[in-house]
């Protein structure tokens, strides 16, 4: 985890898209990506992928205005209805970039959420034969902060996550640590990171 929160933060502006998955009623996560996209993409014939969420969430309504965040065009953006998890987002995501000839990315994710976000698609990239940059972007939001559709705190989430990576790995969902730590450092070596 501390490996993946060293990459520079800037690393951002230098990739092809943006993909954010939603979830949870974690609005935050679709604004800090839009705020993102603004700054920098907008008309510059670049993407901004809003994955799917599981929209039997009763918090899923939140995540479809995208405007309410801020977005005023929808020049460059591809967004999905439904993924039932994190799993189908990042498939989802590993579509996009073959039709789009996407090379880099950044995810955009709670920060509880991204070491799990970020070695699922990971794994998914993999099972394609797809290497490119994935820069991470952890939203910036207070640990504290309750999450809407669970009631708890990000703090109270990493077990969770914990527990689901652990699970994942050996199912060839999520990316392992040696896999992890070779993508870091081919991506370390990479022009974008500067």
């Amino acid at each position: 985890t501390i490996a993946l929160y060293s990459v520079p933060s800037e690393a951002w502006r230098n990739t092809d898209a943006l993909v954010v998955f939603p979830g949870l009623g974690e609005y935050w996560r679709l604004k800090q990506a839009i705020r993102m996209w603004r700054v920098r993409i907008v008309g510059s014939g670049k993407h901004l992928l809003v994955t799917g969420l599981n929209t039997r969430e009763r918090t899923a309504e939140h995540a479809r205005a995208l405007k309410q965040w801020g977005l005023h065009s929808s020049e460059g953006v591809i967004q999905e209805r439904h993924a039932e998890n994190t799993k189908e987002q990042a498939e989802w995501v590993c579509q996009k970039v073959v039709k789009y000839s996407i090379s880099s990315l950044t995810l955009c994710v709670s920060p509880y959420h991204l070491l799990r976000a970020y070695l699922t698609l990971l794994c998914a990239m993999r099972r394609r034969s797809l290497r490119i940059p994935i820069v991470p972007a952890p939203t910036p939001v207070p640990f504290d902060q309750i999450i809407p559709e669970t009631g708890a705190s990000a703090w109270e989430m990493v077990p969770g996550e914990l527990k689901r990576i652990a699970e994942y790995q050996p199912k060839g969902v999520a990316a392992g640590f040696e896999e992890l730590a070779e993508y870091l450092g081919w991506l370390w070596d990479l022009p974008i990171m500067e």
